[in-house]
């Protein structure tokens, strides 16, 4: 194999090659390793007019449920619609065989919300007094899926 002198390009901007290079690792996890499935995930709920009003983003694999984004329009909170899209998507979590779900947010609200979930806290990262922002925190949670549907017996995913 001929040697290689590689350039690092910042490609920040191209937003297609993050999604092309997470399907090229998930595609090396999936022939070496079992239950290697990632199945993304996206749900919305839209107002009368069709605009999008909150929405989750999230994967499933090795058995879990990663929620990446959750929003809420601010003037539709508190109505209950991050609890609904949750639910929604742990069914559909269950339904693919998982047994848990896990997120990680750095809003004390948000930390509190997922807590009273049945979310439980399992890491922390805490910026201290000489690191910006100080006093910064990311609270990593997880929750089993209370009730996971079995998935059929010739499911082989989305």
């Amino acid at each position: 194999m001929a040697a290689v002198d590689p350039c690092i390009t910042d490609e920040t901007a191209n937003c297609g090659i993050a999604d092309g290079l997470r399907d090229q690792l998930l595609d090396t996890l999936r022939s070496s390793q079992p239950q290697a499935t990632n199945s993304r995930l996206t749900l919305s709920i839209r107002d009368d007019a069709g605009a999008i009003i909150a929405g989750l983003v999230g994967a499933t694999s090795y058995g879990w449920l990663h929620v990446d984004v959750i929003w809420v329009e601010e003037a539709f909170r508190r109505q209950g619609l991050g609890r609904r899209l949750m639910d929604k998507a742990t069914q559909i979590a269950g339904v693919r065989g998982c047994h848990g779900v896990w997120l990680d947010t750095s809003s004390d609200d948000a930390a509190a919300a997922y807590l009273a979930m049945g979310f439980v806290r399992f890491g922390r990262l805490v910026n201290g007094p000489n690191q910006h922002p100080t006093d910064h925190q990311r609270s990593f949670l997880s929750m089993q899926i209370p009730c996971p549907h079995q998935a059929p017996a010739n499911y082989a995913g989305p």
